[in-house]
């Protein structure tokens, strides 16, 4: 999880905020630590993208392939299926990725969002 240290009151006014919130001084060392969400089902990642036609391939594969994976479906609905966290150094630039919003957008590296939940970036593609 990620960790850090809450600013002191005196040098960020949002910091100073959320002190006065919690309850804790100006110059209290307040300890942050947010989540990120590991797979629950204990599976490991073994499948790596080797560029967008293996990518492509993945919009027509059956489920139980996207599953050996560690790929999970968004929802039923949007039929958006997500990717593994441990693809996003792998996801060759520029190719166009669903997020879980629906939108459609070019993977950039640095820019894309990397945050993982539950072991899955929060984008991968839609099926075909």
């Amino acid at each position: 999880m990620p960790e850090g240290e809450l600013a002191f009151g005196d040098t960020n006014p949002l910091a100073a905020k959320i002190r006065e919130a919690i309850g804790a001084g100006p110059f209290e060392q307040v300890q942050i630590v947010t989540p990120q969400f590991t797979r629950t089902n204990g599976r490991q990642v073994t499948v790596f993208p080797t560029g967008p036609a293996f990518l492509d391939a993945l919009k027509t594969a059956p489920t139980e392939i996207l599953a050996d994976c560690c790929m999970v479906p968004w929802d039923e609905e949007s039929k958006v299926w997500l990717f593994p966290g441990e693809w996003y150094p792998h996801i060759p630039e520029g190719y166009m990725v669903t997020d879980i919003n629906g939108n459609d957008e070019p993977f950039e590296k640095g820019k894309t969002d990397d945050d993982i939940r539950f072991g899955c970036l929060s984008f991968g593609f839609r099926r075909s």
